[in-house]
């Protein structure tokens, strides 16, 4: 399924972080790997994985709506009937050595695919670099997208206006685009809205960067640990989610 518009991510369930990073590293699986320490997926999914039950197959549509249960190719090139996805960029006709950059950008991974492209930009093979700026081009317009979408949003939803102008910063780093929008990202990074929730964004991901780690022992103290950040910033995005993981780790 190489061609395919088709993304595989493995859960790995009742393992930490570093026993899943392990076993990547010893069988040299491709696919990303994120460890169910907690079993938040299985209780989610309604799966519990045994040695009696040992993998199980979810296939979502693009909105995560489950629509298969088998990874075989037959199943797969069906499901990808139903849905019609399409790539966006990869079908254009691209000089192929942008295949790594037009991954990232297929997949919402605009910085990174920005950093694979630029060296083609600037290639002595005039048809590489000329390849190469059109796709620049091409992901531009999603850039200013974000930046007019982010302008209507800026009174009325701070926080989001504030995530797209960042997008735009951090995709178009040195651009006339991610100048333009400075001003207005400044402005908003003194919202008390924007302020608030970033600092909630903060102290949640310091608590998720350590969560792959615990144990089954220790969900009342990560449920703890939310429900402390859910009280500190309530109200915000990034509080709620607190909330709503505290409430999944205390079950």
């Amino acid at each position: 399924m190489k061609d395919k518009p088709i993304l595989f991510l493995a859960i790995a369930a009742n393992v930490t972080l570093p026993e899943a990073a392990a076993y990547q590293k010893e069988t040299g699986m491709a696919m990303l790997v994120y460890p169910d320490n907690l079993a938040l997926m299985q209780k989610r999914y309604g799966q519990q994985i045994s040695l009696q039950n040992i993998h199980q197959t979810r296939v979502l549509d693009p909105n995560g709506k489950i629509i298969g249960n088998d990874m075989s190719k037959e199943a797969l090139e069906k499901a990808l009937g139903q849905v019609k996805v399409e790539w966006k960029y990869k079908s254009q006709g691209y000089d192929p050595k942008l295949e790594a950059a037009m991954d990232a950008f297929e997949w919402g991974q605009f910085a990174q695919g920005m950093k694979l492209l630029a060296p083609f930009r600037k290639s002595t093979n005039k048809a590489l670099a000329e390849s190469a700026n059109k796709l620049f081009d091409e992901v531009k317009k999603e850039g200013e997208k974000w930046k007019s979408d982010a302008e209507q949003a800026a009174e009325s939803e701070p926080v989001k206006a504030y995530d797209l102008y960042s997008k735009v910063t951090t995709t178009f780093i040195g651009a006339e685009l991610a100048k333009s929008v400075a001003d207005p990202l400044k402005k908003l990074a003194a919202n008390k809205a924007v302020s608030t929730e970033l600092a909630a964004r903060k102290a949640f991901s310091v608590f998720l960067a350590g969560e792959g780690k615990l144990t089954p022992a220790q969900k009342p103290l990560g449920a703890k640990t939310c429900q402390d950040i859910a009280k500190k910033y309530a109200g915000t995005p990034t509080g709620d989610k607190a909330s709503a993981l505290a409430d999944e780790l205390g079950k």
